[in-house]
């Protein structure tokens, strides 16, 4: 019933941002029983541990975010700070991986990223290379399980307390016209301090 709603809710999108009319196919019908869906705000649930080699963090979120931006943006539950302790460096591995759908003509694609503290993780693929996550494609139902894996090297850190480590994941659409939709995300970073 959820992916019901949540079809419905990317299809009414779909026709503000593309102008899709009665022509168009029908979404599916919601049950009759059912409410009209709102898109709310992302409930993030964060998993760590840590140990003297290293630490991991893992976040993951089950509300659909919707994008049309052309420029980079942050991904609902894709930010989290790891505290890298004094004097040390550290390898950061994250796998980002969601149900997509990156709705629009053919030949277009939505693309994802990681940054660590600003800068941003490799493999990266600037223009005209651009990564693509998912591709485009006119059905908003033709949803996809992708993922990616992004890595970097931090530090050493030079504070006493220890280091901020800001890890964003940011998702942006290849073109205007696109509505990227990420569902059931999950953000693993892994640590090793070295």
């Amino acid at each position: 019933m959820f992916r019901a709603k949540a079809a419905v809710v990317v299809a009414a999108v779909a026709a503000l941002v593309f102008g899709v009319g009665a022509a168009s196919a029908a979404p599916p019908k919601p049950d009759a029983q059912a409410a009209p869906t709102a898109v709310t705000a992302p409930v993030c649930t964060v998993f760590a541990a840590a140990n003297a080699a290293g630490q991991r963090r893992v976040v993951t979120n089950n509300s659909p975010g919707l994008y049309v931006n052309t420029a980079y943006a942050p991904m609902d539950c894709g930010t989290t700070t790891i505290r890298l302790p004094y004097a040390r460096r550290a390898l950061f591995v994250t796998r980002v991986d969601a149900e997509v759908t990156c709705t629009g003509l053919a030949g277009q694609w939505c693309l994802g990223r990681v940054l660590y503290r600003g800068v941003e993780g490799q493999p990266n693929a600037p223009e005209p290379d651009s990564f693509a996550w998912a591709k485009s494609n006119p059905d908003a139902a033709d949803w996809e399980s992708n993922s990616f894996t992004r890595t970097g090297v931090v530090g050493p850190c030079s504070v006493l307390a220890g280091c901020a480590v800001v890890v964003q994941v940011q998702v942006r659409n290849h073109a205007a016209g696109l509505l990227f939709r990420v569902d059931d995300s999950t953000v693993d970073v892994d640590v090793t301090y070295f």
